[in-house]
């Protein structure tokens, strides 16, 4: 009797322990990886109403009002340190909103600035002016204080960790000019570019280094994608109303390791390369105020972090299309794609329009560089459009741009009335 109950216990305990490794299998494989910090993020941050300076790029001055209406905004004091910036040379930010119909009728974020006076703001009119205005004498500045119309500024967060300024009037970007004053100095004021608007890329006269010592709020929602075994796409969100000039995204081995930098992006997405295979990596994104090493006035704040195992096998690089032939014969189309390295194979999609579903018709091989659709839509042979990817084993590149007849006749801005 003694043996068998010894028996029992023995496959007893095997069991328990069989169950329990399961279960504690499941735990780890369900811990091993946080592709998206959403659910550990936390309460988004309050507005702050930043207190900031502006140092343009060009001339190395730094911004100032003298709080009269309609006199200019100057650039032309300089900036060495932090200790030189006085009081009319410090803003407080305001945040809002404007749509301005007619350009692209979206409701965009804006701002502006006050000095402690709090008796005039920046203003840029449709006669390419800017000044300091007070609103007919009915300036209100308090903390409930919202710019909007042609008394706010748009932020552009440029590629290198500056800002620019934009009209929004009409969007078009403030750079700095020379003039001459009551007393003929010579000086240096804000004025509107006749060369760039928002979104292009600018000069160093249009470029501002912003120094805050309040921080921005952190990046949200940081989310991995399309994970390889040398590269991870980062995505993320930006919180509003907030001063912040770029963001930077960092990576390690380790969670509480030394992070390396990825680099300065503007956008909300970055693809982390040069990664090997099959380990464990830790990303967070840091959203930075300037990238200067003014530690009092150089505000920054770390997203929460994510983390993924890199795959064994590496992105394949994109493949575009290149061609397209129809046989006016039998209606058939050949489209051609570059050869995309690591790529071991092509998945080729179509849809009947540009911006429409496109829906997998085949998978060729990574020898093939053609592919002939012979049943292509036949209601219009303007109707056939194609993407090609480019596939590593369980890895997937970047789908290539669309292309189509109409694309290759007319390019991609040319508008096509499909029959």
């Amino acid at each position: 009797m003694k043996k068998f109950y010894k028996s029992f216990l023995s496959i007893l305990l095997v069991v328990t322990m069989l169950f329990s490794t399961s279960a504690f299998s499941q735990v780890v494989y369900a811990a091993s990886e946080v592709l998206n910090t959403e659910d550990i993020d936390g309460e988004e941050e309050s507005t702050t109403h930043a207190e900031v300076f502006f140092v343009n790029v060009a001339n190395g001055n730094f911004v100032t009002v003298n709080g009269v209406k309609n006199d200019p905004i100057l650039v032309d004091k300089k900036f060495t340190t932090p200790d030189d910036v006085t009081k009319n040379g410090t803003f407080t930010t305001y945040y809002g909103t404007y749509m301005n119909h007619g350009i692209d009728n979206k409701t965009n974020e804006v701002v502006n600035f006050a000095t402690a006076s709090k008796n005039t703001i920046w203003k840029a009119d449709d006669n390419d002016i800017v000044y300091q205005d007070d609103l007919n004498g009915e300036l209100n500045i308090t903390d409930k204080y919202s710019p909007t119309g042609w008394e706010s500024v748009r932020i552009q967060h440029n590629d290198d960790g500056t800002i620019s300024f934009g009209n929004s009037a009409d969007e078009k970007i403030f750079t700095i000019e020379k003039f001459f004053d009551d007393d003929n100095v010579e000086r240096t004021k804000m004025a509107v570019s006749s060369k760039y608007h928002l979104g292009d890329k600018v000069s160093d006269n249009e470029k501002f280094v912003m120094y805050s010592a309040n921080k921005p709020k952190k990046a949200r929602k940081v989310t991995l994608s399309n994970i390889a075994g040398d590269s991870v796409d980062v995505s993320w969100t930006v919180p509003k109303e907030q001063m912040y000039s770029s963001f930077e995204v960092l990576y390690s081995t380790t969670e509480n390791g030394s992070y390396r930098s990825a680099g300065l992006t503007n956008k909300k997405k970055m693809t982390v390369g040069n990664l090997s295979a099959e380990k464990t990596y830790f990303f967070k994104v840091r959203t930075l105020t300037n990238t200067k090493a003014t530690v009092s006035y150089s505000a920054y704040v770390d997203s929460a972090t994510a983390y993924a195992t890199t795959l064994s096998l590496s992105k394949p690089a994109k493949a575009e299309i290149t061609n397209i032939k129809r046989d006016n014969a039998t209606g058939a189309q050949t489209i051609t794609w570059n050869k995309a390295a690591n790529a071991k194979s092509y998945n080729i999609y179509r849809a009947e329009g540009r911006f429409a579903d496109y829906k997998l018709l085949t998978t060729v091989s990574n020898t093939d560089t053609s592919y002939t659709d012979s049943q292509p839509n036949s209601s219009s042979k303007y109707k056939n459009y194609y993407k090609v990817q480019s596939v590593n084993g369980n890895v997937n590149g970047e789908i290539s741009e669309p292309y189509s007849i109409e694309i290759d006749q007319f390019g991609y801005e040319m508008k096509f009335q499909q029959k």
